[in-house]
């Protein structure tokens, strides 16, 4: 009995070894239970603390020597330990995954041992290594690093593969490429797979090499992309019965329909995704959803309701035990805080977030909360340390092929520079980001960048040039009723009214923004309050 254990990596359950241990040779042997308890008396397994089901494990030392006493019978051992692994990867355990909880993470403990069984598959050439490589994948889409997922498809490749499973291979690999900041060969490999399910007339597949095109184009700042094409990725998915591909369709129009500034639609998809994760009892999809429609909630002022929405995206995450989504969470839940002014709980967020990405690899995802991270920074007045995060930031996204994100980081990078007094750098920045902001349409970063700019100019004493952009931006912020930035931007026209001397007007503008600042709930270190408080004070 100890020698067939030798077979698992890592830890196991009792029913596994039950399934896999043969004890028939031996009429005397007792039941599989029984030899573990044996086996723990006498100090050759341990049992580990029990989190959900009980686990056990051999030291490495012992798993060695018992692995050389296996005899003839370690063929057939093996066999019998891929086929109960490669389960994994069928649609019902890979649901289980999906729902989160103490059965999706005893899966996710066993990803040693369904890694062991995929590469006893692939010495025998078996057709068992396609479900252990989509257990293996799916397990790592929730807890990282992701690009693990490019090596195990790369181990595919020894194998004789149909069209269509070297189409699901290429899929995996675009969507890790796509988390890596390989836009352009996710791209690539995503338009293949789109041709390859089209021509198997396979929906299902031409429905997800879409979708991943999507993402690309949105991570590329291009979201009317992903309008133009949703409607026929979403009747590509229903054709192929796939409603949980229809939610994340949903959730990625969602997502686009915040970044062009339409929110009611946005909310509405986020909703109907809400609604089939729900149904489905998918944990990372509901969580997703939830958060999303938690971003739009803050952007409109409903701050209450957008905590209360992240916050429980963030525990959905956690139970579900998606690590990369739950990251993506606190990140969205620092951010809300932080523009409230609880910045001591946003840097909380933030640094779980970072530490979260650092350990899947993610630099993409890491440079977006430096952003965050930076901003704290330049609450507490410690502009140094706020602005080296933001180069650091840029850094990252040109070696990630993803600048066209990095539109808000050059309009921090230009509030940080106005406030140090660095007019000339805070200036060429500012015209940075905003070619970016051209060239991808986010309207949201462009008026925030077109307001910066405006304060920038009042500094430097250009009013008549300042002008023109604080409004602009103001009608922008209006039109998209986000509260947060309509709130600093009237502090800028308040601004702006007193340095021409029309106290009237700066004191309509002010009051404005106390009245959003009130709404907002705004604590006093916030960004908005801060900026009030400013303008109050008697010169």
């Amino acid at each position: 009995g100890l020698a067939q254990l030798s077979v698992f990596r890592g830890s196991f359950t009792a029913d596994a070894a039950e399934a896999i241990l043969d004890l028939s040779s031996n009429p005397e042997s007792p039941h599989a239970t029984e030899l573990l308890q044996r086996l723990i008396d006498h100090s050759l397994l341990q049992p580990l603390p029990r989190a959900d089901q009980p686990r056990f494990r051999l030291s490495e030392s012992i798993r060695e020597y018992a692995f050389k006493q296996l005899d003839h019978r370690r063929e057939a051992l093996e066999n019998r330990f891929v086929q109960h692994f490669r389960r994994r990867g069928e649609p019902h355990f890979r649901t289980l995954l999906k729902r989160g909880g103490s059965k999706g993470r005893e899966i996710i403990r066993d990803f040693n041992n369904i890694s062991h069984a995929l590469d006893l598959a692939l010495q025998r050439r078996s057709s068992d290594a396609m479900p252990c490589f989509l257990a293996l994948v799916s397990i790592l889409q929730r807890t990282g690093p992701i690009s693990r997922s490019l090596n195990l498809a790369e181990k595919m490749s020894v194998l004789k593969l149909t069209a269509h499973q070297q189409a699901t291979i290429d899929l995996k690999r675009s969507d890790a490429l796509i988390v890596s900041g390989e836009l352009d060969k996710a791209a690539e490999l995503a338009q293949q797979v789109h041709q390859t399910g089209n021509s198997l007339m396979n929906p299902e597949l031409a429905s997800e090499a879409l979708y991943l095109l999507s993402v690309v184009e949105i991570q590329r700042g291009n979201p009317s992309f992903v309008i133009d094409n949703a409607a026929t990725g979403i009747k590509l998915a229903q054709q192929g019965l796939n409603n949980e591909l229809v939610a994340w369709w949903l959730s990625l129009r969602g997502r686009a329909h915040r970044l062009l500034g339409d929110y009611q639609s946005s909310i509405c998809d986020f909703e109907t995704c809400t609604a089939i994760a729900r149904q489905l009892g998918d944990q990372s999809l509901l969580a997703n959803s939830i958060g999303s429609q938690g971003i739009v909630e803050h952007i409109q002022g409903n701050t209450r309701m957008a905590v209360r929405l992240v916050g429980q995206s963030v525990a959905v995450a956690a139970n579900s035990g998606d690590r990369r989504l739950q990251a993506s969470r606190l990140y969205l839940l620092g951010t809300i805080l932080l523009e409230v002014g609880e910045i001591d709980s946003a840097l909380e967020d933030y640094r779980q977030a970072r530490i979260k990405y650092q350990e899947l690899n993610e630099r993409f995802n890491e440079a977006m909360v430096l952003v965050g991270i930076s901003q704290v920074h330049y609450l507490n007045n410690h502009f140094v340390e706020a602005r080296a995060l933001l180069f650091e930031t840029l850094q990252i996204l040109k070696e990630n092929g993803a600048e066209a994100h990095s539109g808000i980081a050059y309009v921090n990078l230009g509030e940080i520079e106005t406030d140090m007094g660095l007019l000339d750098e805070a200036e060429n920045h500012l015209y940075e980001g905003l070619k970016v902001t051209e060239q991808t349409g986010s309207h949201r970063v462009k008026a925030a960048n077109q307001a910066a700019l405006g304060r920038l100019f009042l500094r430097q004493g250009r009013l008549p040039e300042a002008k023109p952009l604080i409004e602009t931006a103001l009608n922008a912020f209006q039109t998209h009723e986000d509260m947060t930035e309509l709130g600093k931007t009237y502090c800028c026209l308040a601004e702006y009214h007193l340095l021409v001397g029309d106290r009237a007007s700066a004191e309509a503008a002010l009051k404005e923004a106390q009245t959003i600042e009130k709404k907002l709930k705004t604590a006093q270190h916030s960004e908005l309050s801060r900026r009030i408080r400013r303008l109050r004070q008697p010169n």
